[in-house]
């Protein structure tokens, strides 16, 4: 929540106003650091009429009534995610979408790595060829110690495919330009399995053209790993290849009618790109005015966490 409470307060088009928190002492804590005004309640903070957009990252499993509450409202909202941990929360935030005029968006950053955007420039330049295939892979470190208790509620938290895996799978329908048709999912617990927590899924998606995705993700990175996690990225197209690492090391390499391209500065390429979350609020502004077209619409938030939610469907049913 902090992250993106920097990235809008860097952002001159927004104004950072408020923070509505229900908890004391979180209220009290993220109040003394952004230093503004706070709120108990998302609906006081509503009722004030203080605000033109928000940005939601509550519990998981309580979002939905602050999207709901907030769009009814006519207030654009920014979403962590996942935004809802159910198709029946989803299919509350759909309809509040859809009656409302304000902008709704959710934080699904992938989008704006560096290293995706000039992967997804490559695909559309051609110089791949045509998608058929692509591998996902997404091991982050779990840090039992500093994670709130309600994440080992999978009523609250909502599972380990719709806080990981829903980046891979929008990431596939982003390259792949085309939506899924059909998902196939299993989850289970391994190197935490006496909690309330799958650590691990996988997730396979048939897309309308006949393509496939594959993503996998977990919560195994090892606790001394040097970085976070260890995501990557295999593209197989009619003509190409793409391989994407982004861990302690990163690049980036495309094959393309076999000539092969390692790039390792793609972000010092990339100059006057903000960072991933800087760009996602950007983005959310370019919603709210109307001034350039919108990345991650409403359209692409909900369809994103309707197949995420239909693979959590899939893996609790195997």
């Amino acid at each position: 929540m902090l992250e993106i409470a920097h990235a809008i307060r860097a952002d001159e088009r927004f104004e950072l106003v408020g923070v509505a928190e229900p908890d004391e002492e979180t209220r009290h804590q993220v109040q003394t650091e952004l230093q503004v005004p706070a709120f108990t309640s998302h609906r006081e903070m509503l009722d004030a009429d203080a605000v033109d957009a928000v940005a939601v990252a509550s519990i998981n499993n309580e979002r939905v009534e602050v999207i709901a509450d907030a769009l009814e409202a006519g207030v654009h909202v920014l979403a962590d995610k996942p935004m809802v941990v159910s198709l029946d929360q989803l299919d509350q935030v759909e309809e509040a979408a859809r009656s409302s005029k304000a902008t709704l968006s959710c934080a699904l950053t992938l989008r704006f790595t560096p290293h995706f955007v000039a992967a997804k420039a490559a695909i559309d330049r051609g110089e791949i060829g045509q998608v058929i295939g692509s591998y996902a892979q997404g091991p982050h470190k779990l840090g039992v110690a500093r994670r709130p208790e309600w994440m080992f509620n999978r009523g609250k938290y909502g599972g380990v495919l719709l806080d990981l895996a829903i980046h891979d799978i929008d990431v596939a329908r982003w390259i792949h330009g085309t939506e899924p048709v059909a998902v196939v999912a299993d989850e289970g617990s391994s190197r935490f399995s006496d909690l309330d927590f799958a650590d691990y899924a996988s997730v396979y998606l048939r897309m309308a053209d006949g393509a496939v995705a594959v993503c996998r993700s977990s919560w195994l990175t090892p606790d001394d790993d040097p970085s976070h996690g260890d995501r990557r990225l295999i593209v197989e197209g009619t003509e190409g290849s793409i391989e994407i690492v982004d861990a302690a090391e990163r690049r980036l390499t495309i094959n393309s009618a076999g000539t092969v391209e390692t790039r390792t500065n793609v972000r010092e390429e990339m100059v006057g790109q903000p960072d991933a979350m800087a760009e996602l609020v950007g983005d959310f502004a370019h919603g709210i005015s109307g001034e350039a077209p919108q990345l991650i619409t409403a359209r692409e938030t909900i369809e994103s966490h309707r197949w995420t939610l239909k693979a959590r469907v899939q893996a609790e049913s195997a």
